[in-house]
């Protein structure tokens, strides 16, 4: 049996966007409020009934998403960028390692309606 699990995240984070023309509002210094989800897909063992332990995953996603929680993003290696499309695969390639079965990473800016999603097909 397979089965899909999926966490829900929360981050707030500044940055500007330095490739912007002058004068656009997006290349000044500017804070968001994300959401996010995270979510795997695998195989369930059959001794615990689950794909993975619930704590588990969150606490993964917790452990990376702690790293942009209330900092300047353009200052973290591998987001000079942070678009939400960047952040959104940031994200997926720190827990790819730590999380069997990693199928996508969603991240969203709900005051402006995107949702910006990355998945193992897009790598």
């Amino acid at each position: 049996m397979r089965a899909r699990l999926s966490t829900k995240f929360h981050f707030e984070s500044a940055h500007f966007m330095p490739n912007y023309p002058e004068g656009h509002p997006n290349r000044s210094f500017h804070g968001h409020s994300f959401t996010g989800e995270v979510v795997i897909e695998s195989g369930v063992d059959p001794s615990t009934g689950m794909v993975m332990e619930h704590e588990t995953l969150d606490r993964r996603v917790k452990e990376i998403v702690s790293q942009l929680d209330h900092r300047l993003l353009n200052d973290i290696p591998g987001l000079q960028m942070p678009t939400s499309e960047y952040i959104t695969k940031w994200i997926f390639e720190r827990l790819k390692p730590a999380v069997k079965g990693l199928k996508e990473v969603s991240v969203s800016r709900e005051t402006v309606g995107i949702k910006v999603t990355y998945s193992e097909e897009m790598q």
